[in-house]
């Protein structure tokens, strides 16, 4: 028997005051026999289903099993228990073929103040040339290009030469949507303050196809006014085409994930979950699996098959725990700022550290730290630099291992150089010098 929560609802239907209904059709009820709603905003039984409708209500019972298996998977993709840390399928990967599309054009600023090409730039003066010649008033009778057309714009200084670029963004665009473009002096201009770019045709990434997908114009913002020569036309770009971006191939949908992301281990984990939604839900044919470290390839279940924006939906939304999203150790280092972001994992080997003023050892600090003396006592000329190994006096607590006295987390020494005031110039210098040394169990990325 089939039971059906009003939250959930099967691809292809929608709720109506008559229940559960295929999406397009109306059930045709006669109201005149003196049907009302209950409290629950839903008809009573006095209403008359019209005999005509009986052939909907005869198919909607053959889609019984798969509507079944819809809102079984839909059900099992929506229950999973949210913890800390937990993230988004959503946050971690984009859909292949949602990719953005970069259009380019030539164009020509105009309106500037004497801050455009000088007329002696051949380049602009050709194109304006070109220009004139489009809109029926040519500078040279029968001449487009060469010294009679460069020479009657020898003394031009309002207009200047332009690239245009213009993104669509990787969810798609409509033909007559408008969106943002940018313009970059490729001339000798000065400044493209106050000027406006006149109608650029816009062409795909592909530089051997000539085809046009938009036209930019409009009135050119200068965003930064240390950059004169770029500026950004708000809404300028107007497609004359659809993109469309396609996400299923061969009843497929494949997942990749951020570069930040990318690792075998990670990406497995999340195939593994997806089939064990896929499993819940009755569906044990239907899998997903980890191509490579950032490619996970899932097959869309048929009762998905003409809806499949709902399954990527539903796959979207399911949360992977955190333990499942650990990369290998990272250390990430911007020189320029002064930044160091260390994953809480990353551990350091043996070493000693002379730095200017500043000695560290890692290992043999360690070692002495549990030698035994003549006298049978413990040493207690050294600290551990790591707190999270519980040494709260001058030794080592009874017990300890030197595995674990040597497991030194470089947090703690960022910790320990940041207390005694060690700059973060030098710190990042140190990191550096333990990673050549082969001693940094981590990734180092420098910035």
């Amino acid at each position: 028997m089939l039971a059906i929560s009003h939250g959930a609802l099967a691809p292809g239907y929608r709720r109506t005051n008559r229940g559960l209904t295929p999406r397009g059709l109306t059930y045709n009820i006669d109201k005149t026999l003196g049907g009302t709603r209950d409290e629950g905003g839903d008809w009573g039984a006095d209403l008359v289903i019209q005999q005509k409708d009986l052939t909907t209500m005869r198919r909607i019972s053959n889609m019984l099993p798969l509507l079944t298996i819809g809102v079984t998977l839909a059900l099992c993709f929506s229950t999973t228990k949210v913890t800390r840390g937990d993230a988004l399928i959503k946050e971690l990967v984009r859909v292949k073929g949602q990719e953005r599309t970069t259009l380019r054009g030539l164009g020509l600023v105009v309106g500037l103040n004497g801050t455009g090409d000088s007329g002696e730039y051949l380049p602009m003066a050709r194109s304006l040339a070109m220009s004139f010649q489009l809109m029926g008033s040519p500078i040279a009778p029968g001449v487009t290009q060469g010294p009679k057309s460069a020479l009657e714009l020898k003394d031009t200084k309002n207009v200047a030469l332009v690239w245009v670029t213009a993104t669509v963004p990787a969810s798609g665009a409509r033909q007559g949507d408008e969106i943002d473009c940018w313009v970059v002096s490729c001339g000798n201009a000065k400044s493209l303050e106050g000027g406006r770019l006149f109608s650029a045709a816009m062409q795909g990434p592909n530089p051997e196809s000539d085809r046009v997908y938009g036209f930019s114009a409009g009135n050119v913002s200068i965003e930064d006014k240390k950059l004169p020569l770029s500026g950004k036309i708000s809404a300028g770009c107007r497609l004359e085409e659809d993109f469309i971006s396609a996400f299923m191939k061969d009843g497929k949908v494949t997942l990749v994930l951020n570069e930040h992301k990318r690792d075998f281990q990670v990406a497995q984990n999340i195939a593994s979950l997806i089939n064990a939604a896929l499993k819940s839900g009755g569906s044990d044919n239907l899998t997903a699996r980890a191509i490579d470290a950032a490619n996970i390839e899932a097959t869309v279940p048929k009762v998905y098959l003409d809806d499949p924006a709902e399954f990527v939906a539903l796959l979207l939304s399911q949360r992977v725990p955190e333990q499942d999203l650990r990369t290998e150790a990272r250390v990430v280092i911007n020189k320029k700022a002064g930044i160091v972001v260390i994953s809480g994992d990353v551990e350091i080997g043996s070493v000693i550290i002379t730095h200017k003023n500043i000695q560290i050892d890692t290992g043999t600090t360690a070692e002495r730290n549990l030698a035994i003396d003549g006298a049978g006592n413990r040493s207690k000329r050294f600290l551990p630099i790591d707190p999270s190994d519980n040494f709260q006096s001058n030794q080592p607590p009874e017990g300890a291992s030197l595995q674990q006295v040597q497991s030194i987390k470089l947090r703690s020494l960022t910790e320990a150089l940041n207390a005694i005031q060690v700059p973060a110039a030098d710190i990042i210098a140190i990191i550096e010098e333990i990673d050549k040394a082969g001693k940094l169990h981590a990734k180092l990325i420098v910035r």
